[in-house]
């Protein structure tokens, strides 16, 4: 079993981590930041910050990334705590 601190280093890593999947989703979908930062009024800076893992997003963020993306917040933590 994975305890908690494990899987919130995993989230939060710079190498795999939320930012990596929420910037492989994005291509995925076919999207730029600047598509994303338009559907959300969030900064393209703060957009790549999160996809490199210079920065981690709140809930509320990751809500309007995946949303912007067509995804859901959980399928994202799902896809980084199963690699």
């Amino acid at each position: 079993m994975t305890s908690l601190s494990e899987k919130r280093r995993k989230l939060e890593s710079r190498d795999g981590g939320l930012g990596s999947a929420l910037r492989a989703a994005r291509l995925r979908a076919g999207l730029t930041q600047e598509d994303i930062a338009m559907s959300t009024g969030m900064f393209r800076g703060n957009i790549s910050r999160i996809e490199t893992g210079k920065s981690q997003p709140t809930y509320a963020t990751l809500k309007r990334l995946c949303r912007a993306i067509g995804i859901r917040p959980s399928d994202v933590v799902k896809e980084v705590l199963d690699a």
